[in-house]
């Protein structure tokens, strides 16, 4: 009984933070994915007919995060980023809420290093906005995944997605 209630608190917070523009709402999600995939990866260590996240875990969700740019580029036609900066999500979600916090818009375009090609280092708002919405599709993936290989039935509650629209009305 304890286990299905850490598994509910896991994807209740998990949904949270999927619908809470905050500062840290990509890395979040990529943290809270991973301790969901090790919970579920160490509960069926001892059972072949389960299924085995370690992958996930160790080479697919780390490649995501640390190289984003790249690691979407090679699954998304769509994603057409001429430039050569491979950002982690940690900085690009700093200079995704950077810019669309402030009344004063800092920056259009963001350049990591000033002594290269400037074509070559340059990232628009645009870019930044396609890969973080790839990367949470992505994160939803895995966590619909892990619903189906798990057969869970998860409960969030009405008044959790109320609580998450007034928390998201209350930063505006």
């Amino acid at each position: 009984m304890e286990a299905e209630k850490t598994v509910q608190e896991f994807f209740k917070l998990w949904f949270w933070n999927f619908q809470n523009p905050s500062l840290n709402q990509f890395s979040n999600l990529y943290n809270i994915t991973l301790a969901i995939l090790k919970y579920f990866d160490e509960q069926n260590h001892d059972n072949p007919d389960k299924p085995n996240y370690k992958n996930e875990i160790e080479t697919i969700l780390p490649k995501l995060f640390y190289e984003p740019v790249e690691t979407l580029s090679e699954k998304s036609p769509y994603l057409n980023i001429k430039s050569k900066v491979n950002w982690n999500i940690a900085h690009l979600e700093w200079c995704y809420f950077r810019d669309t916090k402030f009344k004063t818009k800092l920056a259009k375009e963001y350049y990591s290093d000033s002594r290269k090609q400037a074509e070559k280092q340059m990232l628009f708002l645009q870019d930044i906005v396609s890969i973080l919405t790839l990367f949470k599709a992505e994160m939803f993936e895995r966590i619909v995944k892990i619903l189906l290989d798990e057969k869970l039935d998860i409960y969030i509650p009405i008044g959790t997605i109320k609580e998450i629209e007034q928390v998201g009305s209350d930063r505006q």
